[in-house]
């Protein structure tokens, strides 16, 4: 590819060029568009980086630690230029995720610019919602969308699926941060059983025209009953029916069961996005 990379270091400068690339296919650059909000209302970055070709932007790069480099937007062809760009700006990658074949494009040029070894270390697929969304049936308890009065449930579940999941935290999840999550968008919803939460699911603020499911999460004293699915899908309903078109989730692709579940709801399984851990060439 004939392009050009540029390093970035005014956020803003790079949003106003990287939304619009991300926003033209918002499913498969979901992690990206989270990681530009984060680093555009911060106000830094570990590296950003745009590839264009023709003056126009053709790729971007998004890295916002502590969470892995994402590299849904870097072409295959581009993944060199973009390594040493990255490379030579000061970057130290702990490690990146994307689409298998742009992040093992990446990650072996990655290895090749700064002379560490890559793993992957874990692998999921995305899955958007397709037409028809079907409901579990059956399911003792009712949907209530969640409200600040709910934060501080909510910030010990959220704490709980990160610590379960291996979810790298930029801090310890608290009830004033879940309480303005809510207040500035995001959907929290739980599922109740006699006057009890017994299950949660959150849907992100829509960007883009694209909302993704995460945090979805049952007690382990409580799991086996459908509450995970029910508020999954009540949530997922509730985001449907306020216009956004876009409704995606990660499923880890090790938990067949998760997978067959979302599945069965009207999910449709999109492209598999691996992660790879990066670890320094021990010296002789």
């Amino acid at each position: 590819m004939d392009a050009t990379v540029t390093v970035h270091t005014d956020t803003r400068e790079f949003a106003e060029l990287a939304r619009p690339f991300y926003a033209a296919d918002p499913v498969r650059h979901t992690a990206a568009l989270t990681a530009l909000r984060s680093v555009e209302s911060a106000g830094k970055a570990g590296a950003l980086a745009t590839v264009t070709a023709a003056d126009r932007v053709v790729g971007a790069f998004v890295w916002d630690p502590p969470f892995p480099a994402t590299v849904s937007g870097v072409p295959a062809t581009a993944a060199r230029q973009t390594a040493e760009a990255v490379a030579s700006a000061g970057a130290t990658l702990r490690s990146v995720r994307g689409p298998r074949l742009e992040v093992e494009s990446f990650a072996e040029a990655w290895c090749s610019v700064t002379d560490v070894t890559a793993e992957e270390s874990s692998s999921q697929w995305l899955y958007e919602l397709g037409d028809v969304l079907t409901s579990p049936q059956r399911v003792d308890g009712q949907f209530r969308p969640a409200t600040v009065d709910d934060a501080e449930r909510i910030a010990e579940w959220r704490q709980a699926f990160a610590q379960e999941a291996g979810m790298r935290l930029r801090r310890p999840e608290a009830s004033a941060a879940v309480a303005e999550l809510i207040a500035e968008g995001t959907t929290c919803g739980l599922w109740w059983v006699a006057g009890e939460p017994v299950a949660m699911a959150t849907a992100r603020e829509p960007e883009c025209g694209m909302s993704r499911i995460s945090y979805v999460y049952t007690p382990p004293e409580l799991r086996g009953r459908g509450y995970a699915s029910a508020v999954t899908a009540a949530v997922s309903q509730l985001v449907r029916a306020g216009g956004v078109r876009h409704i995606v989730l990660f499923a880890d692709r090790a938990n067949p069961i998760s997978n067959r579940i979302y599945q069965r709801m009207g999910f449709e399984k999109k492209e598999e996005h691996p992660e790879f851990v990066f670890t320094t060439t021990a010296a002789p």
